[in-house]
C-alpha cells in the first residue's frame, strides 16, 4: 500500500478515519494523510454529514478541529443548525480560540445576532403543540398558516432533531408527515441518514411510529421514498433484509410494496431470501409456516417461490429424493388444526405444483392423527369428552375420504390396538392378584410374572393380525 497515491489514501482514510492507526501497521503513508487537514474534513463530512459535522465534532472530538480543519469544513459546505449555536458550551470546547472564532463568524453569517437566551428546540415545540391543537380543532386556515411559519423556521435555523438521540425516528416522522418541504432544506443543508450506525433499525422505527400499533399500511413507507427521492437515504440489499427479518411479519413486509420501485437493486431475490430466513426462525408449528409460505407463493411469480422450494428448503427435504424429512413429518403429527389439515387437502395429491410426493409421509400421518382421535386412543388420552376436537376430527375425517384418501387396514381393524382403558383395568385386575398374595414377592414369583407378560404380547399380536383377508369398510362403517 505504499505505493499507492497519496489521493487515494485520502480517499480511503475519509472512510476509514479513526481506525487509521490499524493501517498504518501496514502503510506508513497513513500517518502523513491524517494529518492532513483536507483529509480530516473529508473524514469527518463522511462520518457526521454536512449538517451535522461541526455539532458532533465539537462534541466528540474538539481536538481534531483545529483553524485548518475547521476552515476546510466550511469551504466543503458544512453548516451548523442556529440550535446549537445557542449553547454556550459550542465555543468553549474548541482547542484554539481562532477555530472558536471561525465558528462564530460563520454563525453570523449564516443566522445574524446570536442570543443565548433565544431556544429553537423551544420554539419549534410550541409550533408543533400550535398545529396539533388547530388540526384537532379542524381550523384549515390556521392550520395552512402555522405550517408555513413551521417550514420558513426550519429554513431560516436549520433546526434538525439530534441523529444520536432515541426519539430522532419518531421526530424526524412528525416533521416529514407534517411538514413536506423540510426535506428540501435538508437535502440543501446536506443531511445524509448514512450516518446513523443502524440504519434498519431506524427504518424499523420509523415505520412503526407511523403504524402505531395499528394493522401496517402503506403511509410511512410513501414517506420512505421522500427520503429516497431527496437523495437522503439509499437502501442497500443488506439493509433491506435486516429490515424483514426485524419486521417478521407477512402484513408488515406487504407494506413495503411502495419502496420497492425506489430500490436500486432487483427487490423480488432479496425479499424472497429474507422471507425464507423469517420463516425459519418462526418456532416449529405447522400452520404458521403453511401460512408463510402460500403467502409467498401469492407474493413471487417466480419458480424459486413454488411452495414446493419453499418448504424443501425450510424442512431440508433431499432434491434428489421424494422422502419427507423428519423434521417435515414430525411438525404434522400434533397438534393439528384446520390450517394443516387445509394444506393437507389441497397439497397433499399434488394439484401440479409438484409436491405431491414430497408430502406423501406427511398426508398418512395427518389422516392417522384424525382417525386415532376420532378412536380416542390419541398419545394425548383424548377422549370423547372434548367435543370441539371430536367435531373437528369428524369434519376432517369426511374431507379427506371424499378427497380420495385409502383406509388402510389399521383404520378399520378391530384389534389393532387396545384401548388405554382396557389397559389400565388389566393393570389394575393383575395389582389385585399381587395384592391377594401380599405385598412380599420372591424372585421366582417375578419370573412368572415376567413369562405371563410375554405370552399375553403374543397373544395380542396374533390377534391382532387378519386370519384372512379383510375388505376394507366404506367411510361410514369407520364412523360407526
Amino acid at each position: 500500500m505504499n505505493t499507492l497515491p497519496f489521493e487515494l489514501l485520502a480517499e480511503i482514510f475519509a472512510y476509514v478515519g479513526t481506525f487509521a492507526p490499524a493501517f498504518s501497521k501496514t502503510c506508513s503513508q497513513f500517518y502523513r494523510v491524517s494529518k492532513d487537514a483536507t483529509a480530516t474534513a473529508d473524514h469527518l463530512l463522511v462520518r457526521y454529514s454536512r449538517l451535522f459535522a461541526i455539532g458532533a465534532s465539537i462534541k466528540k472530538h474538539p481536538h481534531l478541529l483545529t483553524p485548518a480543519v475547521t476552515n476546510a469544513l466550511f469551504g466543503k459546505g458544512a453548516v451548523m443548525p442556529r440550535h446549537l449555536t445557542q449553547k454556550t458550551w459550542v465555543f468553549f470546547r474548541l482547542p484554539s480560540l481562532e477555530a472558536s472564532t471561525i465558528v462564530l463568524r460563520k454563525a453570523r453569517e449564516l443566522y445574524g445576532i446570536l442570543s443565548v437566551l433565544n431556544d429553537d428546540k423551544a420554539i419549534f415545540r410550541q409550533l408543533s403543540i400550535d398545529y396539533i391543537f388547530c388540526q384537532k380543532r379542524n381550523a384549515v386556515s390556521q392550520v395552512s398558516r402555522i405550517v408555513f411559519e413551521v417550514e420558513k423556521f426550519i429554513e431560516n435555523t436549520r433546526y434538525c432533531p439530534l441523529y444520536c438521540q432515541d426519539s430522532f425516528a419518531a421526530e424526524i416522522y412528525f416533521i416529514v408527515q407534517n411538514y413536506p418541504r423540510a426535506l428540501g432544506v435538508y437535502e440543501g443543508a446536506g443531511l445524509d441518514l448514512h450516518i446513523l450506525c443502524n440504519i434498519p433499525r431506524f427504518l424499523y422505527d420509523f415505520l412503526h411510529v407511523g403504524w402505531q400499533n395499528r394493522p401496517p399500511t402503506s403511509g410511512p413507507a410513501e414517506l420512505l421514498t421522500l427520503f429516497i427521492q431527496h437523495n437522503l437515504l439509499v437502501i442497500s440489499p443488506r439493509h433491506f433484509s435486516d429490515l424483514v427479518h426485524l419486521l417478521s411479519s407477512c402484513q408488515a413486509v406487504d407494506a413495503l410494496a411502495p419502496l420497492h420501485s425506489h430500490l436500486r437493486f432487483n427487490v423480488k431475490p432479496v425479499l424472497l431470501e429474507a422471507a425464507l430466513d423469517m420463516v425459519r426462525m418462526l418456532p416449529a408449528r405447522g400452520h404458521e409456516i403453511i401460512d408463510m409460505a402460500l403467502w409467498l407463493c401469492k407474493l413471487f411469480e417466480v419458480p424459486a417461490a413454488n411452495i414446493g422450494v419453499i418448504m424443501q428448503k425450510i424442512y431440508g427435504i433431499p432434491d434428489t429424493s421424494f422422502t419427507a424429512s423428519p423434521e417435515f413429518v414430525g411438525s404434522f403429527a400434533s397438534p393439528l388444526d384446520r390450517v394443516v389439515c387445509d394444506w393437507a387437502l389441497g397439497y397433499g395429491f399434488g394439484f401440479g405444483l409438484g409436491f405431491g410426493l414430497m408430502v406423501e409421509d406427511a398426508f398418512e400421518v395427518c389422516f392417522d392423527h384424525v382417525v386415532i382421535t376420532l378412536a380416542g386412543k390419541g398419545c394425548t388420552k383424548t377422549r370423547f369428552s372434548d367435543l370441539a376436537l371430536f367435531d373437528h376430527a369428524m369434519v376432517y375425517f369426511d374431507r379427506f375420504i371424499n378427497a380420495g384418501v385409502p383406509v388402510t387396514e389399521r383404520h378399520v381393524r378391530p384389534n389393532g390396538r387396545r384401548p388405554e382403558v382396557e389397559e389400565d383395568e388389566g393393570g389394575s385386575r393383575d395389582g389385585d392378584r399381587g395384592g391377594d398374595r401380599g405385598g412380599d414377592k420372591d424372585e421366582d414369583g417375578d419370573e412368572d410374572e415376567d413369562e405371563g407378560q410375554k405370552k399375553n404380547k403374543e397373544e395380542e399380536n396374533q390377534s391382532s393380525l387378519p386370519s384372512e383377508p379383510q375388505t376394507l369398510a366404506p367411510p361410514c362403517a369407520c364412523r360407526s
